[in-house]
């Protein structure tokens, strides 16, 4: 590291120890003024855990409705897949896919039909 850099660097670390010891006092007065008005005390900080918004809980109800729906979507599952004569319907996604192959198909298999051929002009002889 050079000279000018190590100047650089402390001279910017002077500047925000005086920047952090200005704030400590505005903060220090502030809390005394609080103490004042409040009639004393200490004056809580925020914490983390306070700052967080509460979890939002699910009644037991609401358990049960989704606990229900999803034994009934995996049952119909389970069915459509042991039934091996019966093909479950196709999904959107299935069906966009068969549209693609075929639509490759048909421009795989183009016909090159010949330019036309101007007449030919009569000779002289």
């Amino acid at each position: 590291m050079s000279q000018h850099d190590r100047d650089f660097l402390s001279a910017a670390l002077i500047g925000l120890e005086h920047q952090r010891s200005a704030i400590e006092a505005k903060i220090a007065e502030i809390r005394q003024e609080l103490r004042g008005e409040g009639g004393g005390g200490e004056v809580p900080t925020p914490s983390r855990k306070s700052a967080r918004k509460p979890r939002r809980k699910m009644s037991a109800a609401g358990k049960a409705r989704i606990i229900a729906a999803l034994k009934k979507r995996w049952a119909a599952f389970h069915k459509a897949k042991a039934a091996p004569g019966k093909k479950a319907a196709p999904k959107v996604a299935v069906k966009k896919a068969v549209k693609k192959s075929s639509a490759r198909k048909k421009s795989s298999k183009k016909v090159l039909i010949p330019a036309p051929v101007a007449p030919a002009a009569p000779v002289k002889e």
